[in-house]
C-alpha cells in the first residue's frame, strides 16, 4: 500500500515575524550617508577648503570637518541600527503586516488580495551582498505602500510566491454564450533584447536631451560654487576679457568649439552607458494575466505588470529608431501620473513594431487601425498656434529692441518655425474610434501610437475656449486611472457624439475598468 506523500514544508515560517538580512545595516547606513552628502556637500567643501591660505585655520577647518563626519557616521550606525531592530514583517491571515519605528511605532497592514504585484530591485551595493529590494504593488494605490530593504533572494522569492498565491481582487467573470467551452491556458511568450540590440538602442537615442541636461549640470554646479567661495563668475570674464582682450580673441573660437565637442562627445557616451545600464538583459515574459519583466546592469529590476491594472497602452519611437525598426512601449497603470521609481513601467524596448502589437493583445484583443485613412483634427490648430506664437514673438521683439536695435528681427524666424512644426504635427495626428477603443497617433518627427480602451474612462471633459466656440470647436479629455487622453479641436458635434457614446458605454458594460 502506497504512502500518501507529504506536503513539502515552506522554507520560511512567515507566520513568525521577520527581521530582514543583516546587508540591510550596511545598505541603509550608506543610503543615509548619501543622503546627508546630497544636502549638505556645499558644506564640506567651505570648511576644507576656505581658509587653506591661513595654515592654522585650515587645520582648524580640517579638524571641524573630520569632526562632523565621525558624528555622521555614528549618527549613521545609529540610525541604521534602530530601523533594522525595529522593523518587522510578518504574514497575518490574510494581511502582510510590517512594523516600524524605535520611538513612535507604526502598523502598516496590506490586505494580501489587494497587493496586485511584489518588485524585486537589485542596486549595486545590494548585488554586492546577493540580496534584493522588495516592494509591493497594491490596487487603489498610487505610491509604493512598503519596501524591504534587503532581503536574501530565497527568502524574497519565497515571499513573494507566498503572497502572489492568494486569490487577488478582479473584476467579476463575464458569463457569455461560450462559457461552456473549455478554457485553453495561454503559453508563455517571450520578449528579448540582445547586447547588439541594445546598444543600437542607446546609440539611437536623444542624445540632445542628454547634452542640455549635462549643460544644466555644469551651470548649477558653478552657481553652488559661486555660493561657497563668494564670486562672481560672469566678473571674473570681463576683469581678466579687458585685460587679455586680444589674446582671447584669438582663442576664444577654438575654445568653444572644443567645449562644444567635448560636451557632445560625453552627453553621447553617457547617454550610451545610462541606455545599457538600464536595459541590459531585458526580458519580457507574456503569461496572459500578467507581465513579467526583469532589466537593469548595475540596478536589476524584476517586475510584475497585472494587465487588468494597465489603463493606456501606448509606444513610441524617434525618427531614427523608426528607420531601424526600434520601439519604445509605455504602459500607464492605475495611478501611474503620480508614480515614481520602481513603480513606473514605461519605456519597455522592442525590435519591430509587430512585436508590440502582438503583447497589446493582452489589453486591446483587437485590429489596429490603419493611420493613413484615420480621423485629422481641424485645421483651426495650425491658425491659432500661429496668432498666439506670433504675438509672443511680437512682444518680445518690442521688448528686446533697445538693447538688440535691427538684430531682435531675427525672433520673427521663431514663430515661422513653431509654424512649420505644428503643421507638422497636425499632418500626422490621425485618430480612430470604434465601439471599444480609441487608438491615436501622433508626433513630429517621431512617432507614438496611444490604444486607450473606453472602458477605462473615469471622466469625460469637453472644453471650449473663446476661439473653438467661434469655429463650433471643441477638445475633448479622456481621465482614466492612469492618466488622460486628448482630442483636440473636434467639430463640436462630433465631440458631443463620442462624448455620449463613451459615457453610454461606461454605464451599459458589465466589464470592470481594473
Amino acid at each position: 500500500m502506497t504512502q500518501p506523500t507529504e506536503k513539502p514544508q515552506p522554507l520560511f515560517d512567515f507566520s513568525v515575524p521577520q527581521r530582514q538580512s543583516l546587508a540591510a545595516i550596511l545598505i541603509l547606513f550608506v543610503k543615509t550617508w548619501f543622503d546627508v552628502v546630497k544636502q549638505f556637500w556645499p558644506l564640506f567643501i567651505i570648511l576644507l577648503i576656505r581658509g587653506n591660505d591661513d595654515e592654522a585655520k585650515g587645520n582648524k577647518r580640517l579638524v571641524q570637518g573630520l569632526v562632523m563626519v565621525g558624528l555622521g557616521t555614528v549618527v549613521g550606525i545609529v540610525v541604521a541600527l534602530l530601523k533594522y531592530f525595529y522593523y518587522r514583517f510578518s504574514i497575518q491571515g490574510e494581511n502582510l503586516v510590517i512594523l516600524t519605528g524605535a520611538f513612535k511605532k507604526k502598523t502598516l497592514t496590506i490586505p494580501l488580495k489587494n497587493i496586485q504585484a511584489v518588485h524585486l530591485e537589485q542596486n549595486l551595493w545590494q548585488q554586492l551582498f546577493n540580496v534584493v529590494k522588495v516592494s509591493f504593488d497594491s490596487t487603489g494605490s498610487d505610491k509604493m505602500e512598503a519596501e524591504i530593504d534587503a532581503l536574501t533572494i530565497v527568502k524574497a522569492t519565497a515571499l513573494k510566491e507566498a503572497i502572489m498565491a492568494v486569490e487577488k481582487v478582479s473584476a467579476p467573470l463575464e458569463l457569455t454564450s461560450d462559457a461552456e467551452k473549455p478554457v485553453v491556458l495561454k503559453q508563455s511568450k517571450s520578449y528579448r533584447m540582445s547586447a547588439s540590440d541594445i546598444l543600437k538602442l542607446s546609440l539611437s537615442a536623444n542624445h540632445l536631451k542628454a547634452f542640455i541636461i549635462l549643460v544644466f549640470f555644469v551651470l548649477s554646479m558653478i552657481n553652488d560654487l559661486e555660493d561657497v567661495f563668494r564670486f562672481d563668475s560672469w566678473e571674473l570674464v570681463e576683469r581678466y576679457g579687458g585685460e587679455v582682450q586680444s589674446q582671447v580673441q584669438q582663442q576664444i573660437f577654438i575654445t568653444v568649439i572644443f567645449l562644444v565637442t567635448v560636451a557632445a562627445v560625453v552627453s553621447v557616451l553617457v547617454s550610451v552607458l545610462l541606455t545599457l545600464n538600464k536595459y541590459y538583459g531585458f526580458q519580457l515574459l507574456d503569461e496572459g494575466k500578467q507581465w513579467r519583466v526583469s532589466h537593469g546592469l548595475l540596478n536589476k529590476q524584476q517586475k510584475l505588470i497585472p494587465v487588468n491594472k494597465v489603463q493606456v497602452f501606448s509606444w513610441e519611437a524617434n525618427w531614427l529608431r523608426r528607420k531601424i525598426n526600434y520601439w519604445l512601449t509605455d504602459v500607464k497603470l492605475v495611478g501611474s501620473d503620480q508614480m515614481s521609481g520602481v513603480q513606473k513601467i514605461n519605456h519597455l524596448p522592442f525590435v519591430g513594431q509587430s512585436k508590440i502589437v502582438e503583447l497589446s493583445k493582452g489589453y486591446y484583443n483587437g485590429a489596429i487601425a490603419n493611420f493613413k485613412e484615420a480621423h485629422q483634427v481641424s485645421t483651426h490648430y495650425k491658425r491659432r498656434q500661429l496668432i498666439i506664437f506670433s504675438t509672443i514673438t511680437l512682444v518680445l521683439v518690442a521688448a528686446s529692441f533697445y538693447w538688440l536695435r535691427w538684430h531682435s528681427a531675427w525672433l520673427l524666424l521663431f514663430p515661422l518655425y513653431q509654424y512649420g512644426r505644428v503643421s507638422v504635427w497636425h499632418r500626422n495626428f490621425r485618430w480612430f474610434a470604434n465601439e471599444d477603443t480609441l487608438q491615436v497617433q501622433s508626433g513630429v518627427w517621431g512617432r507614438k501610437i496611444t490604444l486607450m480602451r473606453f472602458v477605462k474612462v473615469q471622466q469625460v471633459h469637453l472644453s471650449q475656449n473663446v476661439y473653438q466656440r467661434r469655429n463650433k470647436l471643441a477638445t475633448l479629455l479622456f481621465v482614466t486611472a492612469g492618466g488622460p487622453v486628448s482630442l483636440p479641436y473636434l467639430p463640436v458635434a462630433v465631440a458631443h457624439q463620442i462624448r455620449n457614446f463613451v459615457l453610454y458605454r461606461i454605464e451599459t458594460t458589465s466589464e470592470h475598468w481594473m
